[in-house]
C-alpha cells in the first residue's frame, strides 16, 4: 500500500526501515548458516486463513499465548531476513530455561495478550503478521492470487526458512498464511505436513468492521483495504458497501472450495463466534490434526499427546447482533446483497 495514501499513525517510520535493511544485510550469512544445520527436519506448520478481519489475528494471540508453537512475534519480524537468527535471540531473551537471575524478567513467553488495532499487535513476544518475511519469498506485496506466478515462488528458500524457525525454537510454525490462501493446491504441495486454519466470519459483521478498517486505515472507505480474492476486478467500480461484501464472500468460497481438495485431515473451517463461545474445544480438534501430521518426523512431538489446554474459558464475540439489526436499514441493505453475492459467480 502507498506509504502517503495512510493515516499517519498508520505511516511507516523511515528510520526504522533504514534500519531494518541494513540489519537484513548483516545477517544474510547467519541465516544461510543456519538453515545449512536445519536440513532434514520437519516439523508441521499451522496457516490461519480468512478474510480480513475474520478473527486471524486473535487465533495467532491465541495459538501464540499456547507457549506450543513456533510463531512470529513482533521481536523476530526485526529479523524479516534472517528469522532464524531472530527466533535464536528471542530464545536467548524470552526462555525461562536460558535464564539467569531474572536479568531479562520483562520478556516473559506468558506475556502475550489479546489487543490489537488491524492486525497490529502490542508487545515483542505478541504475533507478527510477517509481510516483509513473506514478501521475500513470493512476487506479489498484496495479499492476492499468485495464478500462474506460483512458478515465481522462490520455493526451496521458503522451505528452509520455514524450518530453520522450527528447529530453533523446537516447535511447529504458526503463522498467518493469507499471503497463501488464494493458491492453497499448490502450497499444500510446498508444505505437505501444514494443518490449514479458515477463520470463518459472520459475512456482514465481516464486512462492517473491514469498512471501519478502511477509515481508521486511510480516512476514506473508498480505498481497498488488504486481500484481493478471486473476482476482484468486479468489484472494482462497487459501492465501498458492495466491495467489502464481496471481498469476505469470494474469500471464503475460495478458500471453502480449495479444501474441498484437500485431505480433511489437513483441514480446519473454526467460525469465529463458535471459537470465541468455547475455545478449548477448538484447541483439541487443531491438535488432533497437528499431531497426526507430525507422524514419522522424529521431533519431539511425534506421537505425542495434545498439550493441555491453558488459555481463556472464552472471547468477547465482536459479531453484529441479528436481533438488533434487523431493525435497522443499513444492517438490511448489507444482509441483502451479501445473500445476493452468495448465489453469484466472481469469475
Amino acid at each position: 500500500m502507498d506509504n502517503a495514501s495512510r493515516q499517519s499513525a498508520w505511516q511507516r517510520n523511515p528510520e526504522l526501515e533504514a534500519w531494518l535493511q541494513q540489519t537484513a544485510r548483516w545477517l544474510a550469512p547467519a541465516q544461510a548458516a543456519a538453515e545449512s544445520e536445519s536440513a532434514g527436519q520437519e516439523w508441521p506448520q499451522i496457516f490461519v486463513l480468512g478474510a480480513p478481519r475474520s478473527g486471524t489475528t486473535l487465533m495467532m494471540q491465541w495459538l501464540a499465548a499456547s507457549g506450543a508453537v513456533a510463531y512470529p512475534s513482533n521481536l523476530m519480524a526485526r529479523f524479516y531476513a534472517a528469522p532464524a537468527i531472530g527466533a535464536q535471540l528471542q530464545r536467548l531473551l524470552a526462555d525461562p530455561a536460558l535464564g539467569f537471575r531474572d536479568e531479562l524478567a520483562d520478556l516473559q513467553p506468558n506475556a502475550v495478550g489479546y489487543e490489537s488495532a488491524l492486525g497490529k499487535t502490542t508487545g515483542a513476544l505478541a504475533p507478527n503478521e510477517f509481510w516483509y518475511w513473506w514478501r521475500r519469498y513470493l512476487p506479489v506485496q498484496e495479499i492476492e492470487p499468485l495464478g500462474k506466478r506460483t512458478a515465481q515462488v522462490d520455493v526451496p528458500g521458503l522451505q528452509r526458512a520455514v524450518a530453520s524457525i522450527s528447529a530453533v525454537l523446537q516447535k511447529p510454525f504458526a503463522a498467518k498464511g493469507m499471503m497463501l490462501q488464494y493458491d492453497l493446491g499448490f502450497f499444500a504441495e510446498v508444505f505437505p505436513r501444514a494443518v490449514w486454519v479458515h477463520v470463518q466470519r459472520d459475512g456482514v459483521s465481516n464486512a462492517a468492521s473491514l469498512l471501519r478498517a478502511r477509515e481508521s486505515f486511510f480516512g476514506t472507505t473508498e480505498r481497498w483495504y488488504s486481500a484481493k480474492p478471486p473476482g476482484f476486478e468486479a468489484l472494482r467500480q462497487a459501492s465501498p458497501e458492495r466491495q467489502v461484501l464481496g471481498q469476505v464472500a469470494w474469500t471464503q468460497r475460495a478458500i471453502e472450495q480449495a479444501f474441498e481438495g484437500l485431505p480433511p485431515e489437513r483441514c480446519l473451517t473454526v467460525p469465529y463466534a463458535a471459537f470465541c463461545t468455547d475455545p478449548e474445544a477448538w484447541h483439541q480438534q487443531l491438535w488432533e490434526r497437528v499431531l497426526r501430521a507430525a507422524k514419522g518426523t522424529g521431533t519431539s512431538i511425534d506421537g505425542a499427546a495434545a498439550p493441555a489446554y491453558t488459555g481463556p474459558a472464552s472471547f468477547a464475540c465482536t459479531d453484529l447482533d441479528p436481533t438488533a439489526g434487523a431493525q435497522d436499514s443499513t444492517w438490511q441493505r448489507l444482509r441483502a446483497q451479501w445473500v445476493e453475492l452468495l448465489a453469484g459467480d466472481p469469475s
